[in-house]
Order: C-alpha cells, then sequence, then structure tokens
C-alpha cells in the first residue's frame, strides 16, 4: 500500500511539542508525515518533518503505543497521516524495559512491538563494512520510534555481555535475535557455522532475563547465500536447481543439530529466515523445510518470500494461510520486481528492496491475517543496504515507521 496523501504535523493540545525546549534538531524526509519526538526529562525536542501539509477536519485521532513510544496517531480517511511520538519516562540506565508498552488493537488479541536491525544502517553478514558505530545506530533507531534490535554481525556491538548489555540498556531497548547463516548442505562449513552460533547464542543469553525484558532472544538461521548458480539466477529458481536428496538432507539434519544444540545448551529457540541466493528460497523448498524439520518455525521475510515466489505476492498469504502454525514472526521488507540486476547482489544494491509501501508485497493482508490469528510479538523491519547507502538509514527508518503507522491506524480506526 503506497500513502498517496501528504500531511502535516497537527499538534493535540496536550502535546508536549508544545513545552518549552532549549534546541530542535530538524531531518528532512521527503515523506507523506511528520514525526515529532520528544522525552519527558529532556529540554531538547527533535523534529522529524516534510513541511507538506494536509486538511485536518474530520480527523480522528487514536493514543497508540510503539515499543516505549506513545503515539498519538492522526488519521483522516484511508491513508494520510500524522504523527506525535513522545518518549515514555523512566530512567536511561539499564534495567527493565517497559513490557507494557504492546501496540494493541480493540476486539482483537493481537499485540506488536517493532524493531529494527544493523542491516538497516548497512551492517551485515557478507563482510560488507559501515562506517555507523554501534552507539548511533541505536540512537538513530531508537528515535525513528523502534523499540527493539537485533543483534547484527558479531562484533559491531561490544562482545562482552556485561558490555552489551549496558549498550542496549541504556537506549530502554529489547535484544530481539541474532541471524546466523551458513551452508547448511555442505558439511565441511559445519563446526565453523555452530561454533558461530555458540557465540551469538552466548551474547543473545544474557538477555534472557525478565528483569530486562520479556522478549526472549533467539537465532535467526539461515543457508548461506554463496553458491553462484543460485545467486544469479535468484527469484527465477526452477527444481531442477534445487538440492539433491543427499545434500537436502544434510541440511535438513543440520537445521535439527542446531536447534538441539542451542536449546540444550542456551535454553534459546532456533528459527528459520528463508532467504533469496540461497538453498531455502523457492515455496516448494520453504514447505518441505517445514514438512522435514519437525518443531520448526520460520521468521518470515515478507519481500525475500515473494521474491522467491517470483513475484507472487499471494504466495506470502497463501503460506500464512496453509501453515499458520509454521509462522513465529516477521522480517517487513518490500520488494520491487522491476528492478533488474545480473545477480542478488546487484539486486540489492539496485534497490529491488525498497522502503515499505513502496513494491507489492501485500502489507494490508499480512495485517489482517496477523488480527485474524491473534499474533503477538515483536516485528523487525530491514532495509537491507550493501556497500554504501543511497538513502538516509535514519530516514529510511522513519519513513517505515510512518508507513506502519498508517497501516495498522487503519486497523484500529476501523474497530472504533
Amino acid at each position: 500500500m503506497t500513502n498517496k496523501s501528504s500531511s502535516s504535523l497537527q499538534t493535540p493540545a496536550n502535546n508536549t511539542a508544545n513545552k518549552e525546549s532549549s534546541g530542535v534538531k530538524t531531518v528532512s524526509t521527503n515523506t507523506p508525515s511528520s514525526l515529532v519526538l520528544s522525552t519527558s526529562s529532556s529540554s531538547t525536542v527533535e523534529k522529524i518533518s516534510t513541511g507538506t501539509s494536509m486538511d485536518s477536519s474530520n480527523m480522528k485521532v487514536v493514543e497508540n503505543k510503539v515499543g516505549n513510544m506513545v503515539v498519538n496517531s492522526s488519521t483522516s480517511g484511508a491513508v494520510g497521516s500524522a504523527f506525535v511520538v513522545e518518549k515514555g519516562g523512566g530512567s536511561s540506565s539499564p534495567g527493565r524495559r517497559n513490557s507494557a508498552n504492546w501496540t494493541r488493537y480493540p476486539n482483537s488479541a493481537m499485540e506488536i512491538k517493532w524493531a529494527n536491525a544493523p542491516i538497516s544502517w548497512g551492517v551485515n553478514e557478507f563482510g560488507l563494512e559501515s562506517g555507523m558505530r554501534p552507539s548511533e545506530m541505536l540512537d538513530e533507531l531508537a528515535l525513528a520510534g523502534y523499540s527493539g534490535t537485533e543483534l547484527g554481525d558479531h562484533g559491531f556491538f561490544p562482545t562482552e555481555n556485561s558490555e552489551l548489555t549496558e549498550m542496549i540498556g541504556s537506549k530502554q531497548l529489547d535484544m530481539i535475535g541474532a541471524f546466523v547463516c551458513y551452508s547448511l548442505w555442505d558439511p565441511s562449513t559445519h563446526e565453523k557455522g555452530r561454533e558461530y552460533a555458540r557465540k551469538v547464542a552466548k551474547q543473545l543469553k544474557s538477555f534472557d532475563d525478565k528483569n530486562l525484558q520479556d522478549h526472549q532472544p533467539h537465532i535467526v538461521l539461515s543457508d548461506s547465500v554463496v553458491h553462484p548458480n543460485r545467486i544469479q539466477m535468484t527469484g527465477k529458481i526452477t527444481k531442477s536447481m534445487s538440492l539433491k536428496r543427499k545434500e537436502w538432507q544434510i541440511l535438513i539434519d543440520e537445521v535439527r543439530n542446531l536447534k538441539k544444540i542451542i536449546k540444550e545448551e542456551f535454553g534459546l529457540e532456533v528459527h528459520f529466515h528463508p532467504h533469496c541466493g540461497s538453498f531455502i528460497e523457492t515455496p516448494w523448498e520453504i514447505e518441505a523445510l517445514v514438512r522435514d524439520v519437525e518443531g520448526l518455525q520460520l521468521i518470515l521475510d515478507t519481500a525475500h518470500i515473494t521474491m522467491g515466489a517470483q513475484a507472487r505476492p499471494m504466495y506470502c498469504i497463501e503460506f500464512l494461510k496453509n501453515y499458520p502454525e509454521k509462522v513465529y514472526s516477521f522480517h517487513f521488507k518490500d520488494y520491487d520486481s522491476n528492478v533488474l540486476g545480473k545477480d542478488y547482489f546487484e539486486l540489492v544494491n539496485n534497490g529491488c528492496f525498497p522502503e515499505l509501501g513502496c513494491g507489492i508485497v501485500d502489507f494490508v493482508g499480512i495485517r489482517d491475517w496477523q488480527r485474524q490469528n491473534d499474533f503477538k510479538g515483536y516485528i523487525t523491519i530491514e532495509q537491507d543496504i550493501l556497500g554504501k547507502s543511497k538513502s538516509s538509514p535514519l530516514q529510511s527508518a522513519v519513513r517505515n515507521m510512518s508507513f506502519l503507522q498508517v497501516l495498522y491506524s487503519e486497523e484500529m480506526l476501523s474497530k472504533l
């Protein structure tokens, strides 16, 4: 869904933006919405705005909560919105995050928190470096309205558990999980892959504490994007390109093994992320995986599953309806099938994963499925950046949050 109307900030009478402040920081976003973020304990107001305008007549105001952000969402009609976001009170020192701040919906048991990930700032598992400093990345993530983060590539954040929990806690964020990928079909990679999984599981375990956060972090497992043919043919895979029986069984056994290892040694779950360019990309591969690995649940990446289904946006909804018990959570990402490139990496660099609402993913259908199935949990937004960014990660994070607020505020308004 693309938001086609423009808007400007409509300030409720009791909005903290009316309070005195010693300074204002403005970031242009070129998005049809405005955000004002302020902390009750700080004199500085940080404003993210567009300078556009909209008619505020007949607007309904819905108070909402996203993570530790209180959101007053003003929506006129089906699209067009303005958001006033006020950070909840509380200490900035490490400690238990506010577990009450879920986005809840009338007449539905659906509850959602929003996270983002270091890959949205160019920190990824492909060995491509980002100049972003960890504390700066977390500040921007929180500023844009998210309440959780993933771990990112090992070594980006502090590797000492005490330093890591101190950093994440000081930003009043939750740790959601960590991405682990290796060639599951190749036994020569298993020892190193398991070693890496144990290394990040040890870090995640330090957040498995109800005194810190309610959410139990998890491993997000994926097959590696390394095979030349799969990388080149991503989005156009045929059944003849899938693994043969022997390699498939090796992959299945390794998923089972790692799931068992992480559960027994760390008490954490392993969920699987189908990934384009890997050997778990297509509908038949994904469905065979959840059939063959007992109890496995997916982190369903909305762009990868759409791209892997050869640009069929309806497949994501089909999978959700056919395998509801196989879905643990989501990575929200959009997909533009008109972008061209010679392989997976060039496609990403050329923008095949645009900001939310700019591609073909059926986010309305996904939202409706979540409501019908009483979905509860974190959803991680990813704006994949490989190499140099063509846009500002902060601006993209804000625009993606704006899209989500419109999408899910429509759901709230429809229930009033």
